[in-house]
């Protein structure tokens, strides 16, 4: 839905270019993002716990991020900060809630970040972020299993959700690549019409000048030729007029 919102929004507005959906892009990101450290910090006031830490590095993994939005970046540092913070907001949901019951279905949300990232029109985000998330679960699950898997789980779980994420991955993928060669296309056939247009205007400019030009000669011409004329005409008369004295 997101996705749509911003394509629909390209069209009423001055987004025109991959830079420009990739600017839009990241500020949605990043107010996701910080709605869900506001999110962490409800959480933190109102039961405390791990979730006082997750807020903590809630807002320090949004920090780059934000920064990279507020000066409209379009590096490739933006596109890698932007998947840490992507992946590292589940994590933290994942972390905040290691005593509940209800730990495992926030993995759900690893799957709403990286399906976010479709939005930079870029494949290696997703890429990265997809590593992350991967990386995430294999190492807490060996080190820190209460972290990300309630009841423990280990290495089957990690084998369980790890392929789905690489799927989803090379989905999203697909559909990043395919949207940017679609934008890229579009932009080059607005940029050919838009120099059809310019030699369209130029070729009338140019006609417009041949015509003046045109006019200009042929009232000179006439200017000429009615000065030949009256000075023949005078000439004929004072021929006649001489003639008319010899008589």
């Amino acid at each position: 839905c997101f996705l749509f919102f911003m394509l629909k929004r390209s069209r009423m507005t001055q987004i025109k270019s991959l830079n420009d959906l990739h600017v839009a892009g990241t500020r949605g990101i990043v107010i996701a993002a910080w709605i869900a450290s506001f999110v962490l910090a409800w959480r933190a006031l109102t039961l405390g716990g791990p979730s006082t830490e997750a807020l903590v590095f809630s807002v320090l993994a949004n920090l780059v991020p934000t920064y990279f939005a507020y000066t409209k970046s379009t590096d490739t540092k933006v596109s890698y900060s932007v998947a840490l913070m992507v992946a590292a907001q589940p994590a933290l949901f994942v972390y905040a809630m290691q005593l509940s019951p209800w730990q495992i279905d926030m993995h759900m949300y690893f799957f709403v970040a990286l399906a976010s990232l479709t939005v930079l029109c870029d494949l290696r985000p997703i890429v990265a972020g997809a590593l992350l998330i991967a990386a995430h679960h294999l190492l807490l699950a060996l080190v820190a299993p209460s972290w990300v898997f309630a009841g423990g789980g280990g290495i089957p779980r990690v084998l369980i959700h790890a392929p789905a994420v690489v799927l989803q991955a090379g989905i999203l993928g697909t559909i990043a690549v395919s949207l940017t060669a679609t934008l890229r296309r579009s932009a080059s056939a607005r940029e050919e019409a838009q120099q059809a247009l310019e030699s369209t205007r130029a070729e009338r400019a140019l006609r417009e000048q041949l015509e003046h030009d045109l006019n200009e000669r042929r009232r000179t011409e006439l200017v000429e030729i009615g000065q030949a004329f009256e000075t023949s005409v005078s000439r004929v008369a004072t021929a006649l007029a001489d003639t008319a004295l010899t008589l």
